[in-house]
């Protein structure tokens, strides 16, 4: 290793520090003049500062404690983590036992770090080895320099962050390179202002992508409004607040599915910490699952009032219940679907050979369509076992294109895919009536049994869903069902109907529970997207802040924060008037036209066009005659009327092309063509490219 790395080390271990370039220097004249590491390492612990941090080393007899809280602050120092016990004991006994000094012992944790430069332990020592040293001769690189408080702030911070990670470096050197530079050059600052807003343009994409990609949660898309005007809701519309908003209603819906348990309102529960949110929904989760106990524990004291096996088919009455309830609701949804089926073919349908237009109809019998030509209904469809088909009134013809249903002496073809469609449809509406016939039978079958245990006098042979819908089953208007025992039975039938309220009440605690963990996963899912929009949001702030800086160290003086170049900068097309100190123009692609007015009258005054360009006279030619290399970009001159043109290339073709679009025009008011010269990317004056 490089000796300034052998004495950085120290400063780093002792002290968790960059070292000063005065104290770096001499330590470093002190170990070319063959004095040991260890020995130098041995009046580090002997350095005042060494002292104020580790007292113990005045001490003749140090404590087992004050040893190891030195090798603790080493290890931490140099490796971000505590030592091993085993080393720990080990250097201790030396230390205690004066086998050893301390300078010996850092000087040895060093040279085993060393050694081993592959381990975590060898690249987090060399990390911040490169940053401390980087920092100590970017201070000496300062005129006047002064280890002053300022500065030992900065050296004994600027470890802090370092560890086996090049990013950590990265980060560290930057803040070292801000503390101490003011950009070298023009066109080093320049760059740096292209690169923080090329990197800004990226971010902004990666936003736009971030908001697009958000649309595909359900709750953003709900909070999703026409934004961009173009008369549809889509991904191109999410804006920032939309991801907010479903964040917040997912909380709502969150606190809602708690019963009680979490208070206030979304937007407040989104303001607390990850661990106060956990914390909330782990007591809510608490309090639910108490809930579903007491419930277990009233609907067990129930059962216990009910006679051998009435519990057992109690509960079964219960899930079929709740089955057929199900069974309903997909009937409703197939009807709906049936009945959209039927009037999409009404609107289709082009009847070619019959008098009247034929539309179609459901009949109240499931499966079943009828077809009419306003001369006579018929049945389309019929049912084979529990298949439905079409009938005998209905063939394909000999292309295999159409269907002919047949009206008694007339005819009508119908488009193929229509008629199957609705055939398929039909045979869903028949499914769907099936099930809920099924549904209701199991119920029956269910409660029957209950009421056979319950009262050995109660006989249900013959008795079925439709018996029991006059007293015992009450569908209700959401399809949910009500079960009356005592209606049917006078013995016994008032404690099944109080088990069987207990059993709801179950069901309903638990479908709570279940409730909650819906609204705790679409919360986290929205959450997620907040807190990645949030980061975003960070990212794009801090590189408008890198944005602004880098103008910050072109614009302001060298007292400023940060230094500059002092150099004012213009970016905006049309007209622009350099002032009396060093100006600059910025070309970039979305330059357009520009007259620039007092070019290098006072100060240093230079257009910025970027590395590659070419400055071409066009002599007698115009800038519409084709000129130039196709394979260069160019900046072609012209005077004209005590003016300087510059014709500057945006395709490396464009004074070979036959129109202008590619093609900027630049004005330099009272210049000629020889006062100006193209160096390094910049226009500058001659006699300065001269100098």
């Amino acid at each position: 290793m490089e000796p300034n790395e052998l004495i950085t080390q120290l400063y780093v271990g002792y002290y968790n520090r960059a070292p000063d370039p005065e104290g770096l220097n001499y330590w470093m004249g002190r170990l070319a003049a063959g004095v040991s590491l260890a020995d130098i390492a041995e009046s580090f612990a002997t350095s005042p500062e060494a002292i104020s941090t580790y007292p113990w080393l005045a001490v003749e007899e140090p404590t087992e404690a004050q040893v190891g809280a030195f090798l603790e602050t080493i290890y931490q120092n140099m490796f971000n983590r505590s030592i091993d016990s085993d080393g720990l004991a080990y250097y201790s006994n030396q230390l205690l036992t004066g086998e050893r000094t301390a300078g010996e012992i850092i000087a040895s944790i060093q040279a085993n770090a060393n050694t081993n430069p592959n381990n975590t332990d060898g690249t987090i020592l060399a990390n911040k080895v490169e940053v401390g040293l980087a920092w100590a001769l970017a201070a000496e690189a300062q005129p006047g320099f002064e280890y002053n408080a300022e500065a030992a702030a900065s050296a004994n911070s600027i470890l802090d962050g370092v560890n086996a990670t090049q990013a950590s470096v990265d980060a560290a050197l930057g803040i070292v390179e801000e503390f101490f530079d003011a950009p070298a050059s023009l066109e080093g600052a320049i760059q740096a202002l292209l690169e923080a807003r090329e990197a800004q343009d990226a971010q902004a994409a990666e936003v736009a992508d971030f908001l697009e990609g958000a649309y595909d949660n359900e709750l953003v898309a709900a909070e999703t409004t026409d934004t961009n005007g173009d008369g549809d809701v889509d991904a191109e519309d999410v804006i920032a607040a939309d991801i907010t908003d479903a964040n917040d209603a997912a909380a709502d819906a969150l606190i809602n599915a708690s019963n009680g348990s979490i208070a206030g309102s979304g937007n407040a529960f989104n303001g607390l910490t990850d661990a106060a949110q956990e914390a909330r929904i782990e007591t809510a989760r608490t309090d639910l699952q108490a809930d579903i106990d007491a419930a277990q524990e009233d609907a067990d004291d129930a059962a216990e009032a009910l006679e051998d096996g009435v519990a057992e088919f109690a509960q079964e009455a219960q899930a079929a219940s709740e089955a057929l309830t199900e069974a309903l609701n997909a009937r409703d949804e197939q009807d709906d679907v049936t009945a959209d089926t039927v009037t999409a073919a009404n609107a289709l349908v082009s009847d070619t050979t019959a008098t009247d237009p034929v539309t179609f109809a459901l009949t109240a019998t499931a499966g079943e369509i009828e077809a009419d030509d306003t001369n006579g209904a018929i049945a389309i469809t019929e049912l084979d076992g529990d298949t439905v088909k079409f009938s005998s009134n209905v063939a394909l013809n000999a292309a295999g294109t159409a269907y002919v249903i047949t009206f008694g002496t007339e005819t009508a073809t119908i488009t193929k895919s229509y008629l199957d469609e609705l055939l398929a449809a039909a045979q869903a509406d028949y499914d769907a009536a099936e099930a809920v016939e099924d549904a209701q039978e199991a119920l029956a079958s269910a409660i029957v049994d209950a009421l056979e245990a319950q009262d050995d006098n109660y006989d249900g042979s013959g008795v079925d869903y439709a018996a029991l819908s006059a007293d015992v089953i009450t569908v209700n208007p959401d399809n949910s069902i009500t079960l009356d025992y005592s209606d049917e039975v006078a013995t016994g039938g008032a404690l099944i109907d109080t088990y069987a309220a207990e059993l709801v009440a179950l069901a309903d605690a638990e479908d709570a529970l279940e409730e909650f963990e819906a609204a705790v996963v679409d919360w986290q899912g929205t959450d997620a997207l907040a807190d990645e929009l949030e980061a975003l949001q960070q990212e794009a702030s801090d590189l408008a802040d890198a944005v602004a800086y880098a103008e910050d160290q072109i614009t302001n003086d060298e007292n400023g924060t940060p230094a500059g170049l002092n150099t004012d900068l213009f970016e905006t097309p049309g007209t622009v008037n350099f002032d009396a100190g060093d100006d600059v123009y910025l070309f970039t692609e979305s330059t357009t036209a520009t007259t620039i007015n007092s070019f290098s009258v006072a100060g240093d005054d230079s257009i910025y066009f970027g590395a590659g360009y070419k400055l071409v006279a066009l002599g007698d030619d115009d800038i519409t005659d084709n000129v130039g290399n196709v394979g260069e970009l160019e900046i072609f001159w012209k005077e004209v009327a005590g003016d300087l043109v510059l014709y500057v290339e945006n395709e490396t073709f464009a004074g070979n092309g036959s129109t202008s679009g590619d093609i900027t025009t630049i004005t330099l008011d009272g210049v000629s063509g020889d006062e100006v010269a193209l160096v390094g990317g910049f226009l500058v004056e001659a006699e300065a490219a001269v100098a």
